[in-house]
């Protein structure tokens, strides 16, 4: 007679997790374990493999989270974009200004910014720093970009802007460097973490479906953490769902300027 084996767990998911995500998973099944006090030898021996990466997953994940880098470029960052707001503002005001020549810069200037309206509203510092440098490139390829900056008094806040960006990239290589150095190590340890977290819950599948005297508290267990993943699964969809959103939001925002621009 054939047994049909009760099924507790989808971890199809899991591999697509990033890992805070993941690092973020497999505490919280941890300390739901650690609250049944599992007597069964067998499980206690997987439960001991997964918990001996720990110390490990933690540190990746602290490291990528609070590399000392990270800090100093977000303070950079605001201070950048602080100066990059005034200067915005110091070209908009060239457009009432009382001189021609104020205006003419105006122009110039408000021009020289629209070919990046699309980056402009990202927050991502990579991407601002790219903006930044291809704004320097066609500044220093323009008398007439150079002039009307001098015109409205605005060529030291973007010289300030361009030094701000030249630290802000000499941390972050450093820092993508730093990190580089322990992408493989970091990789490897979450393969093998996650094999013996598919093996202890393999382990404790089986046996919520055997007769005997762990049966009952295993079953309660296993859908303990199927519940657990299933609300991680919930979370990472959502995410999905709003990356999605934004990206296609972007995308219709980009083609309607388009369409005012034409």
């Amino acid at each position: 007679m054939r047994v049909t084996m009760k099924k507790y767990f989808k971890i199809g998911f899991i591999h697509q997790l990033t890992y805070g995500e993941y690092h973020s998973l497999i505490v919280e099944m941890l300390s739901h374990i650690d609250e049944e006090e599992i007597k069964e030898e067998n499980i206690l021996t997987a439960i001991g493999k997964l918990k001996a990466h720990m110390p490990k997953l933690n540190y990746v994940v602290e490291r990528t989270r609070l590399h000392q880098n990270t800090a100093k470029i977000n303070g950079i960052a605001k201070k950048r974009d602080q100066t990059f707001s005034s200067l915005v503002y110091g070209i908009k005001a060239g457009e009432h200004a009382e001189t021609q020549e104020q205006r003419n810069a105006w122009r110039v200037l408000n021009n020289w910014l629209r070919e990046e309206n699309k980056v402009r509203r990202t927050q991502n510092i990579i991407r601002r720093s790219a903006m930044f440098s291809r704004l320097n490139i066609r500044l220093n390829g323009s008398t007439s970009l150079q002039e009307a900056l001098q015109v409205l008094h605005l060529t030291a806040r973007f010289e300030k802007i361009m030094r701000l960006t030249q630290e802000i990239w000499e941390l972050q290589l450093h820092r993508i460097k730093d990190l580089n150095a322990f992408t493989d190590m970091s990789n490897k340890l979450r393969q093998k973490s996650h094999k013996d977290l598919r093996v202890m819950l393999r382990m404790m599948e089986i046996s919520a479906n055997i007769e005997g005297e762990h049966q009952e508290q295993l079953d309660f267990v296993c859908k303990i953490l199927s519940d657990t993943m299933k609300e991680h699964n919930r979370s990472f969809k959502f995410r999905k769902t709003m990356k999605k959103k934004k990206d296609e939001k972007a995308g219709t925002a980009d083609a309607a300027e388009r369409e005012e621009e034409e």
